[in-house]
């Protein structure tokens, strides 16, 4: 009794399981067919777009070959006049190019031009310089070197007024003053 009672909620189970398990392949199902559908809806919706795009490109290209003659001439009007127009600018933008880069070569010219006399000037300066701290080193020296000599004959006016004999004097009077 007991065993028929599990064995009884066991096959309601399985039922149970297996409505599940039918209705889950059921939707499985709808699911593939609903995609298949939609799928071909698809593949349909194309082949009819690209038919209309063929017959609209073949009524262009009909209107097409009617009026290429006259696009065509009026396509090497423009041509002519835009190539003139465009070699009319290329004239005048060369022309202008020309004159920039000779007006950059003269600036630069008056530049090296400039920059060749401050140095010559700068040079000339301090060539002058140097000759000026050449005499007045000179003239300091001429004025040291005859202080000093002043300084040796006064020493030897002492000495002698002293009476310092001349032999201890001798040194003193032949001692010639140099300055380096």
């Amino acid at each position: 009794m007991f065993g028929n009672r599990l064995r009884a909620t066991q096959e309601r189970a399985q039922d149970k399981h297996a409505v599940i398990d039918g209705v889950r392949a059921l939707r499985v199902q709808e699911e593939y067919e609903r995609e298949w559908r939609e799928k071909k809806r698809a593949e349909a919706e194309k082949v009819r777009l690209m038919h209309k795009d063929l017959a609209r490109a073949c009524e262009e290209q009909k209107i097409y070959k009617l009026k290429l003659p006259a696009d065509q001439a009026q396509e090497e009007h423009i041509s002519y006049y835009r190539i003139a127009q465009s070699q009319k600018a290329a004239l005048i933008e060369a022309r202008r190019q020309a004159q920039l880069a000779h007006e950059a070569v003269v600036h630069n010219k008056n530049a090296v031009l400039t920059q060749i006399k401050k140095n010559e000037d700068r040079k000339a300066n301090e060539l002058r310089n140097k000759f000026e701290e050449g005499k007045r080193l000179k003239h300091k020296l001429r004025v040291e070197k005859l202080r000093l000599e002043e300084i040796r004959q006064r020493n030897l006016k002492e000495l002698q007024k002293e009476g310092v004999p001349p032999n201890y004097q001798v040194e003193l009077i032949h001692h010639k003053v140099a300055i380096h």
